[in-house]
C-alpha cells in the first residue's frame, strides 16, 4: 500500500479552490441547483444552497434553481447576475414527486437546451425516537433526502449519457458514514444517497460514458436553517432531556463557511479530480489538493473515501467462496 498523508483541514475558502482560480471556468455550463421548501438546507434563501448557486454564477454558469418555494428565487436570480452567471433561471419543483421533477426538468431543457451539471441539495431531519414517531417523518425524510436525487438523477443521466459528458453533485452528509440514535432518517437517506452515487458511476464508467462524474459531497458544519431550527419530536423531552444539550452542543460545531462546499463543488464539476474522485464520498473541509495529490494511493484502495464493512483480522467482505472448505453437518430429520 503506497504511502498517505492527512489532508489538511479547512473551514473557510482557501487558495486551490479560489474564486479567482475558477472565475468563468463553466462558462455558459447549465447548472441546475434542486432545493425543496422544507429544507431549509439547500433552499434558495439558505445558506448552502445560495453558496453553491453564486459561486457556479462567479464560474460563469448559467445557473437554473429549482425550489418548492419560487418567492425568494427572483432576488436569487439577480444576485447570481450580478456574481457573473451567464444567465439565470428558476422554476418550482415538488422534490418527493417524479411528476414535479419531470417537469421541472422539462422546463429547464426548453430554456436551456441542455443540463450539464446537476446539484442535489434538499435535506430535512428531525430528532425522534423511530418508534414513538409517526412513520410519516421518516418516510418524509427519505422522500425527500433520498427519493428526490434519485429521481432527478434518473431524468438528467440519459442525456449525459449519450453526450458523453455530465457531472452530478450529490449533497450528502458525514450523518450518512456514521450511526447516531434520534436522527435515523436523516442517516439512512444520506446512506442511501452516498452508496446509490459510488452505484451509478460505476455503471456509467461499464457503459464507458466519458465524462460523466458524480460525487456525494458532505457540506461540512455550515449554521444552516436545518441545523439550527432542527425540529424536535416531543417524545425525546420526555424520556431523553439531555438531547437538548447535546443539540446545543453540536451548533458550537457549526463552523463551515457556506461558500467553502460552493466552491469545492464547483471545482469537482470543472472535473479537476475526475480521474480519482468520480463516485466517491468527499468532505469538503478537507484540502482537495491534498487528496488530489495522493492518487496513487486513491487507484490503490478503492475503500478510500468509500463506504465499507470492517470484518474481524481483516477477513474481506467477499463471503470467502475462494477459501472456504467442504463442510459436512447433517440437520435433524425434518428440517
Amino acid at each position: 500500500m503506497t504511502d498517505q498523508r492527512q489532508p489538511k483541514l479547512h473551514n473557510e475558502v482557501y487558495p486551490f479552490i479560489s474564486p479567482e482560480k475558477f472565475s468563468k471556468s463553466l462558462e455558459s455550463q447549465v447548472a441546475v441547483i434542486a432545493a425543496d421548501e422544507h429544507s431549509g438546507y439547500l433552499g434558495a434563501a439558505g445558506a448552502i444552497g445560495s453558496s453553491i448557486s453564486k459561486c457556479f454564477s462567479i464560474a460563469g454558469a448559467i445557473v437554473y434553481l429549482l425550489d418548492y418555494n419560487v418567492g425568494p428565487l427572483a432576488d436569487m436570480e439577480k444576485a447570481c447576475l450580478k456574481l457573473g452567471a451567464k444567465a439565470a433561471y428558476s422554476a418550482p419543483i415538488d422534490i418527493a414527486s417524479y411528476e414535479s421533477c419531470e417537469a421541472a426538468i422539462k422546463k429547464v431543457k426548453e430554456d436551456c437546451g441542455v443540463i450539464d451539471v446537476l446539484v442535489n441539495g434538499a435535506g430535512v431531519s428531525r430528532m425522534g425516537i423511530f418508534h414513538k414517531q409517526e412513520i410519516k417523518w421518516f418516510l418524509r425524510g427519505m422522500s425527500i433526502n433520498f427519493n428526490g436525487p434519485l429521481f432527478l438523477m434518473h431524468l438528467v443521466l440519459p442525456d449525459f449519457i449519450a453526450r458523453r459528458r455530465g457531472c452530478i453533485i450529490n449533497i450528502a452528509s458525514r450523518h450518512g458514514t456514521v450511526s447516531t440514535p434520534l436522527t435515523s432518517d436523516y442517516n439512512c437517506s444520506k446512506a442511501s444517497l452516498i452508496r446509490l452515487t459510488q452505484c451509478l458511476q460505476q455503471e456509467v464508467d461499464l457503459l464507458q460514458a466519458g465524462d460523466v462524474h458524480m460525487y456525494a459531497l458532505h457540506p461540512g458544519g455550515v449554521r444552516s436553517d436545518m441545523s439550527v431550527n432542527l425540529p424536535v419530536d416531543p417524545s425525546i423531552l420526555q424520556e431523553f432531556p439531555q438531547a437538548m444539550y447535546m443539540r446545543q452542543h453540536f451548533q458550537t460545531l457549526l463552523t463551515t463557511a457556506p461558500s467553502l462546499p460552493g466552491m469545492v463543488s464547483v471545482a469537482l464539476a470543472t472535473g479537476i479530480g475526475k480521474d480519482v474522485l468520480r463516485g466517491r464520498y468527499i468532505d469538503c473541509t478537507q484540502d482537495l489538493e491534498d487528496i488530489i495529490n495522493q492518487a496513487d494511493s486513491l487507484k490503490a484502495d478503492s475503500d478510500l473515501y468509500s463506504m465499507k464493512v470492517n470484518f474481524l483480522g481483516g477477513l474481506p467482505n467477499d463471503e470467502g467462496w475462494d477459501r472456504q472448505q467442504e463442510e459436512q453437518y447433517v440437520m435433524p430429520e425434518g428440517f
